[in-house]
């Protein structure tokens, strides 16, 4: 499916989901970085209208530009890790401002075997140039053991219906990333050579011997997070229980809700992991997330610094500010001069209302017209020191808008404790 045009702005109207409307300009704009400076690139790339996947379906390749209600913001890095000549492993960092800090180590490629004891152990990692950021070469993939001892009653139930069936969205995936490598619930000296372990790992998530197996196909949340780079797809867990679906079988009598990294983060609510709940219960609009868990920021604005460590082919710390333009926005109603607002710094949608609801505060009860009109002028200026919240009521005006702090985000894979793999309990001031 590729839903791509040459546009790189669009108006969008969506449903709030707290009530009314939004109406959302969404621009996309295509930097180059040269000599640590963002300069506007000479092609810029149009905006992805819909999804891009991969040739079998299976994985997302670029999310929508277009989604609104995203309550964080997003980032991605399609590209490579690239240790040293000759090296076996590479220590990589990507910070972003004050709002990510991610350490990751890189390996080449690494097998598993059992010694004469019994004792799983990893070989040396191999010696490679560059190892690309992906799903692939993070945590995750088949039980391959598992689905040969067991069988998989998905692939009945699929062959009875004449669907297709795909090993990796069925019992011994790992809902996660089952593209990854070294998911495996049980490690005999019979199938310990074609386990591969991943290639990228959180530096404080990484695999060890000892909790490399499972144990059993419904202990996977207790698994590491997959350290993926790149789009989240929409048929992985969270995301695909945030849209509706059942969460994947997990052991409900050893796991809670809260055990979840993605719930005690704040990626996913814990009513959305309830199996005998509804659809609609499960739905959240933390769906429009497209980023992996890890990779979302509260706040990322003009001048904010990117720097990334071994992820550079050339350069080993490469580092640049976010530009300091912000974009211009002209409102035009019918019959009247277009109106064109000073810079905008916020990313928060505009909110319309269906209605003309009374103000809590009794202070305001224009028109939709006017209310869009207030609230454009009150967003004007400079708002790099904080959020601009919601007022009490959905006219934006004036008196009821209140400037507050950055609203809660997801703690980082570098507040969690312990390197088992299995989810820790965050540190304070995470």
């Amino acid at each position: 499916m590729t839903t791509s045009s040459a546009r790189t702005s669009l108006v969008n109207v969506g449903v709030h989901p707290e009530g009314g409307w939004v109406v959302a300009v969404i621009a996309k704009r295509t930097y180059s970085i040269v000599a640590g400076r963002a300069a506007p690139a000479e092609q810029q790339l149009p905006l992805v209208e819909g999804p891009l996947y991969s040739e079998d379906g299976a994985l997302l390749l670029h999310d929508s530009d277009c989604l609104l209600n995203r309550q964080l913001v997003d980032v991605v890095i399609a590209g490579h890790a690239y240790p040293a000549q000759g090296y076996r492993t590479l220590d990589a960092r990507l910070r972003v401002g004050g709002e990510l800090d991610l350490a990751l180590r890189i390996s080449g490629d690494r097998r598993c075997w059992v010694d004469v004891n019994g004792t799983v152990r990893f070989t040396e990692p191999a010696v490679t140039d560059r190892i690309p950021l992906g799903w692939h070469t993070a945590y995750g993939g088949v039980d391959a053991l598992g689905l040969e001892v067991h069988g998989c009653p998905i692939e009945d139930l699929a062959r009875e219906a004449r669907l297709p069936y795909d090993p990796r969205f069925g019992l011994h995936g790992y809902p996660r990333n089952p593209f990854g490598k070294g998911y495996a619930t049980v490690i005999t000296a019979a199938n310990a050579e074609r386990v591969e372990l991943p290639n990228v790992e959180f530096a404080t998530q990484m695999l060890t011997p000892e909790k490399l197996p499972r144990g059993d196909y419904d202990h996977w949340p207790r698994g590491p997070l997959p350290a993926s780079l790149g789009w989240l797809p929409y048929n992985l867990f969270p995301r695909a229980t945030l849209g509706g679906l059942p969460p994947p079988i997990y052991d409900r009598t050893s796991i809670r809700p809260e055990d979840f990294v993605e719930v005690y983060t704040g990626a996913v609510p814990a009513r959305s992991l309830a199996p005998e709940g509804a659809a609609q219960d499960r739905v959240d609009v933390r769906i429009t997330q497209g980023s992996a868990i890890g990779m979302r920021a509260r706040y990322v604005g003009p001048g904010v610094p990117i720097e990334l460590e071994g992820l550079h082919p050339k350069i080993w710390r490469w580092g640049f500010e976010l530009p300091h333009e912000v974009p211009q926005l002209v409102l035009g109603m019918p019959d009247e001069r277009p109106e064109e607002p000073p810079a905008l710094a916020s990313a928060n949608p505009m909110s319309i209302p269906q209605s003309r609801p009374q103000c809590p505060r009794r202070r305001c009860s224009g028109s939709n017209r006017e209310s869009l009109r207030r609230h454009l002028r009150m967003r004007a200026g400079p708002t790099a020191r904080g959020w601009r919240a919601r007022p009490a009521c959905r006219h934006w005006c004036r008196s009821c808008t209140r400037t507050q702090g950055r609203p809660a985000g997801l703690a980082l894979p570098a507040g969690w404790s312990g390197s088992s793999g299995a989810p820790g309990r965050r540190s304070s001031g995470t």
